[in-house]
């Protein structure tokens, strides 16, 4: 008996165990169940969202072809106004930058969605509003870059322009000094002065730059070096770079603030050149124009007007009519002279009236009628109508 009661109590042992063991697989079988289940539903979703995806892109691709043909055309556009702004480039980085700015308020970007939760028609905007802004910042970078391009160009034409005009600058400094300098040959700075008359009738700011290195003071020490040794061959290069240097356009608003202009030391020696060479046709036309300049340049208030009166000026210009046979260039040069000394100047007028200027300018008109003032002179009308009892009529 107890030993059939022990052989049930084993059996009955072992069956317990087995339950126990029945159960704990079937609870791991059916985890293991259910976390395949999990893996195949996440599989299906990625799949299902990467197709998606694809489909909204396949769609967008016309959309993209049309915003890259577009971007391309901009871009051309842009390096074609690059390429025209070679002088003075009118983009710069302002409009890149606002080019670069959003044109709407940006929007905070959603968070991932949740599981399950897929729209097609938000992924095709959301594809979209990025294509759009991309075709915007390629747009954008395209412009930059254009306008750098032009910005570069710019910068490259400037230096190359600021290159040419310090060699320029420094020829004609080599050029002035060698006109200057008493230890060159006579005639070697005469040649000087005939390049600077070359380079300052060529315009631009090679007049300015030959006055401002000096070169009208070199030409009146020049005129004064001949006055001190008049067996040198004549000075006609530095007084045809005076003439040339006092009529252009460019140095009028510089001449009058040189000493030498504004106190009348050019004039002067301008003076005793022309006293020295009566009857020289060429040196009284280029001399004669060159005072007439000066004397406009320092004004009648200066007392430039004066002091060359003092000096011989009228009674030089009388002489010259007759030295000169009446030649019409330099008959037109002096009627300038006279007219410019009484212009403005109450004073000089009546001096000049005692002296029959009246008269002169008289001969002049009756002997060339077809010279022409343009009008310059209108206001000495009165004054040059006058006659002063004794004189013979003149005609204005």
């Amino acid at each position: 008996a107890e030993a059939e009661e022990a052989e049930i109590r084993s059996v009955s042992d072992r069956g317990s165990e087995r339950s126990i063991d029945g159960s704990m697989g079937s609870k791991v079988h059916m985890v293991a169940v259910t976390l395949v289940a999990e893996v195949k539903y996440w599989m299906e979703k990625f799949q299902q969202r990467k197709k998606a995806r694809g489909k909204a892109s396949t769609k967008a691709a016309p959309h993209e072809m049309r915003e890259a043909k577009n971007n391309r055309a901009e871009t051309t556009e842009g390096l074609a106004a690059a390429e025209a702004a070679t002088v003075a480039p009118a983009l710069k980085e302002a409009p890149a930058r606002e080019l670069l700015a959003p044109t709407t308020p940006t929007e905070e970007e959603p968070g991932p969605s949740k599981v399950g939760e897929m729209d097609g028609d938000d992924d095709k905007s959301k594809q979209s509003g990025a294509n759009h802004s991309s075709n915007l910042t390629g747009t954008a970078l395209a412009a930059q870059g254009s306008s750098s391009a032009a910005a570069r160009e710019g910068k490259y034409k400037r230096r190359e322009l600021l290159d040419q005009y310090a060699a320029r600058k420094r020829a004609i400094y080599v050029i002035v000094a060698l006109a200057g300098n008493n230890e060159v040959g006579w005639k070697t700075r005469l040649r000087c002065f005939a390049a600077l008359v070359r380079l300052s009738s060529s315009g631009g700011n090679r007049p300015y730059l030959i006055i401002e290195m000096g070169g009208l003071e070199e030409a009146t020490n020049a005129l004064l070096v001949w006055i001190k040794d008049r067996n040198l061959q004549g000075p006609d290069s530095a007084l045809k770079l005076l003439r040339v240097l006092l009529y252009m356009p460019s140095t009028q608003l510089l001449l009058p603030r040189l000493s030498s202009v504004a106190k009348g030391g050019t004039a002067a020696a301008l003076l005793e050149v022309l006293q020295g060479t009566p009857g020289v046709g060429s040196v009284q036309v280029n001399g004669l124009s060159a005072m007439w300049a000066l004397i406009h340049l320092a004004g009648p208030k200066s007392g430039v007007a004066e002091g060359l009166v003092r000096t011989g000026l009228f009674e030089h210009l009388e002489d010259e009519w007759e030295d000169s046979y009446e030649d019409e260039g330099v008959a037109h040069a002096i009627g300038g002279c006279v007219m410019q000394l009484a212009l403005g100047n109450t004073s000089m007028q009546t001096l000049l009236t005692n002296m029959g200027a009246q008269g002169l300018i008289g001969k002049i008109f009756d002997q060339h009628h077809n010279l022409e003032f343009h009008g310059r002179f209108s206001d000495l009308e009165g004054w040059l109508q006058y006659q002063p009892s004794g004189s013979e009529k003149s005609q204005d």
